[in-house]
């Protein structure tokens, strides 16, 4: 977990050649990584030089003034080193030319994968100066090192740009490499070195990324696997996790929690859980029915929007619905309640028949909007008539009873309808028992 270093540097190579045979550093070792420099006289090749095993050509390179006078070529390669490397890294090509190269040998580079950040730059001048065009990248994350390399046609002595540490003069002095560490990820701004010469130039900038983790800050898009061990520290997720959890197999000491809302299909609890399981948000998911026993609580912040399982076990506790209005069908109660079902709002469902004892009370604080069933009791009571005498049959009695009820006292008037027949004297009188009806 660190940035890219400057190990060591190979012998300096120039001279005219179809080959170049650039000395290997010293140090080197699996894990660390290579970098040669190569400038190239005249125009451009048809077909660019053939590397050694194991090299690989940097982004956008060669950086060529392909014809004219001052016409030139830079080459850079780079090479993860699977073990030692021992005498030189020879490259070969048609034709002689003039050429000025090094090696340079780097550690904690990234172990896979393109060792530069991309995209890099590079830039040419067809016009004679002493500063090299500027170049500049932007690091795509933390602890990189800058590799800066540049050619001038003239030649000369050269001054590493601001910040930069010179590793590369000699020979005619036509070619510099320089690197300086990065540790942020940010632009670099343009970045120029000097030469004394003053002719036609190149340059290439590139980062190298160190074995630094760079992170994910973002959505958890996986699978959660299973929990097959214990786990005694905490799982904590701040943005949204919108994946399945998996069902506990084992006993979890600690506690499970999401600071967010949590979208995902919660699994049946199969095993005993000591701690707590807490979500801050809604859960807005189905909750699966009790399986086992649950040693702690599970609460919830917000609204409860799912349908209610049915409960299949005893419940030695009391079941407390959130403050305010309960809008899902309630199922019917199979087992036995010890505790109490309290509803602090309206309940505004059909409540189905009590199937089963129930040791304690039922109550509802507010309105209860439900159907009265008739009342099917017969009522004890008498019929008195009037004194006289019965001069013709009876027809069939015919009585209609209308009452009110405090809930504890029935109150009905009777009225029964006058016989078809003439009466000795007024109407019949009805009486009934005195006492509550028998209901």
């Amino acid at each position: 977990m660190a940035a890219p270093t400057f190990v060591a540097a190979g012998a300096y190579l120039d001279g005219s050649a179809a080959t170049a045979a650039v000395a290997v550093p010293a140090g080197t070792s699996a894990g660390r990584f290579v970098v040669v420099s190569l400038f190239m006289d005249g125009a451009a090749l048809a077909v660019n030089p053939t590397p050694p095993s194991g090299f690989q050509s940097a982004p956008n390179t060669p950086v060529q003034i392909p014809s004219g006078s001052g016409n030139h070529s830079l080459y850079v390669w780079g090479k993860r080193l699977t073990g030692a490397d021992s005498g030189t890294y020879d490259f070969t090509w048609t034709g002689s030319r003039y050429r000025e190269a090094q090696a340079f040998l780097y550690q904690n580079v990234i172990a896979s994968g393109d060792p530069w950040d991309l995209p890099v730059d590079t830039a040419i001048d067809l016009v004679s100066s002493t500063v090299t065009p500027p170049v500049d990248v932007t690091t795509l994350g933390p602890d990189r090192l800058l590799v800066w390399t540049a050619t001038c046609w003239a030649g000369g002595t050269w001054t590493a740009p601001t910040g930069h540490t010179k590793r590369m003069q000699g020979g005619a002095g036509v070619i510099t490499l320089t690197d300086r560490a990065w540790p942020a990820a940010s632009n670099t701004g343009a970045i120029t070195g000097t030469v004394t010469g003053s002719d036609k130039r190149v340059v290439w900038l590139g980062a190298l990324i160190g074995t630094t983790s760079d992170g994910a800050a973002g959505t958890l898009s996986g699978a959660l696997p299973a929990l097959t061990a214990a786990t005694s520290g905490t799982a904590a997720v701040t943005g949204t996790a919108a994946a399945g959890l998996p069902a506990l197999a084992v006993d979890a000491a600690a506690a499970v929690t999401v600071d967010a809302a949590l979208t995902a299909t919660l699994p049946a609890t199969t095993g005993a859980s000591a701690g707590d399981v807490t979500a801050a948000g809604g859960v807005d998911g189905t909750l699966p029915p009790l399986t086992s026993a649950a040693e702690g609580a599970a609460s919830s912040g917000g609204a409860l929007a799912g349908g209610l399982q049915p409960l299949t076990a005893s419940m030695a506790g009391a079941t407390a619905l959130p403050s305010g209005a309960l809008g899902t069908a309630l199922p019917p109660l199979a087992g036995t309640l010890d505790g109490s079902v309290a509803a602090d709002g309206a309940l505004t469902a059909s409540l189905p028949p009590a199937t089963a004892g129930l040791d304690s009370t039922a109550s509802a604080a507010g309105a209860v909007a439900g159907a009265l069933p008739a009342l099917t009791a017969a009522f004890p009571g008498q019929i008195v008539f009037p004194q006289g005498s019965l001069t013709a049959g009876l027809p069939a009695m015919r009585a209609a009873f209308a009452g009110t009820s405090d809930g504890t006292e029935l109150d009905i008037d009777g009225l029964v309808s006058a016989p078809q027949t003439r009466w000795p004297v007024g109407a019949p009188e009805t009486r009934f028992a005195v006492g509550a009806p028998n209901a």
